[in-house]
């Protein structure tokens, strides 16, 4: 399934691409404001395995390894997934070395136009940490909308719509 963007290739993740994978999510700085932060190796290894079954099994949800067009360098990665039973949640993260060129923009336009093509009926949903300015800002400027805020166990996660 084609999820491309001006800068970026996306590819799911695949059995090949798991010593990527686990350089992502076992990142404390990248992972800060993602679920509750970095993985170990252990749990990202079982993490990942689900993730590959997961993007064997449905060809438009999943997560994608993000890289550059120019290079073929890792940039991040982008997830689509099912939400709350009939809603997609979009959900991105970028290497820190890579913040504050665009990138994060560039992969959320890219997975809006992807999902506006193939669940166009269907709202996105975006769900921060509240601590993540950054990120909130990003999805506003996307017009996401906050709809609820829900006290987690370590942070509080603001859930966000675009209708």
């Amino acid at each position: 399934m084609e999820l491309e963007s001006s800068r970026l290739v996306f590819s799911k993740f695949a059995k090949q691409d798991e010593p990527e994978y686990l350089h992502l999510v076992t990142n404390k700085e990248l992972m800060k404001f993602i679920h509750n932060g970095a993985m170990s190796e252990l749990d990202a290894k079982a993490r990942f395995e689900v993730v590959v079954a997961n993007n064997q099994n449905s060809p438009l949800l999943g997560f994608w390894a993000a890289r550059s067009r120019e290079s073929d360098a890792l940039i991040g990665f982008v997830k689509i997934a099912e939400f709350e039973g009939d809603k997609v949640e979009v959900g991105y993260a970028v290497i820190p070395t890579f913040w504050g060129k665009g990138y994060a923009s560039e992969m959320l336009q890219a997975m809006i136009d992807f999902c506006n093509y193939h669940f166009a009926q269907v709202p996105l949903y975006g769900l921060v940490q509240s601590e993540n300015l950054v990120s909130i800002k990003l999805l506003e400027k996307f017009q996401f909308h906050q709809y609820k805020a829900e006290k987690q166990e370590n942070y509080t996660l603001g859930y966000f719509v675009r209708d």
